[in-house]
């Protein structure tokens, strides 16, 4: 009987397939402070669209009266006035805005930052009865040396979620080795911002601590230049 060999096919060795992650990458600063930007500008959207539809409804009063025979300037300086108040409110937070998402210099002041935030988040929450009490003299934190868009997200993340749970939000400031801003309910709320944000922070260094009734906030003091000296903090 003849012997039958029977002949394996050859298989091509398959690639390894790469491990499968379930870790997602973390975000950046700017990208973590992208999302802060576009949650204030949620907030205060409606404000701009409301004072827009005002400034269009009082012009127009303006212009209907304007138009009749002998009309007296009383009769549309109030709805001129009134037009005037809404259009410098659209003005002031679009100004915010862009003064936030604009490219930054460093070392960066804090202050300034605080106040934008503030001024896109108080209109917004007074709706709901919520207020945001900025302690001055805020000029006390100086400028850091962490980059403006870690800067701008400490702020903006403290301040966002502080303003959507506690009814009555202070920021205060400590100006002892590093500088140190304080966000606290004064009404004893809890809140706090996302451990992502606090990481991201961290290697940028700048240090967020949940407190009692708050976040507390570090950031790197940047050393004075002997011509920049003044005698009393101002705005």
């Amino acid at each position: 009987m003849s012997e039958q060999v029977g002949h394996r096919e050859k298989r091509e060795a398959r690639p390894a397939r790469p491990a499968v992650t379930t870790d997602v990458p973390s975000k950046t600063v700017d990208e973590l402070w992208l999302g802060v930007l576009q949650r204030l500008c949620a907030k205060t959207a409606h404000e701009i669209r409301g004072a827009l539809n005002g400034v269009s409804v009082n012009v127009e009063v303006v212009r209907a009266r304007a138009g009749q025979p002998n009309a007296p300037a009383s009769s549309v300086g109030r709805f001129a006035d009134v037009a005037a108040d809404q259009l410098g409110t659209v003005m002031s937070l679009t100004e915010s805005v862009l003064s936030l998402a604009r490219a930054g210099t460093e070392p960066v002041e804090l202050a300034p930052i605080v106040r934008r935030v503030a001024d896109l988040l108080v209109p917004a929450i007074r709706v709901d009865g919520r207020r945001l009490e900025l302690m001055e003299p805020l000029d006390l934190l100086g400028a850091t040396t962490a980059p403006v868009n870690a800067a701008r997200l400490a702020i903006g993340a403290a301040l966002l979620s502080a303003a959507e749970h506690a009814s009555c939000v202070e920021c205060r400031v400590e100006a002892a080795g590093d500088q140190r801003m304080q966000v606290s309910a004064a009404d004893g709320g809890a809140f706090t911002v996302d451990e992502s944000v606090v990481r991201a922070l961290a290697g940028a260094g700048v240090v967020v601590r949940p407190e009692s009734s708050g976040l507390s906030i570090s950031f790197p003091r940047s050393s004075p230049t002997p011509t920049s000296s003044r005698s009393s903090p101002g705005r």
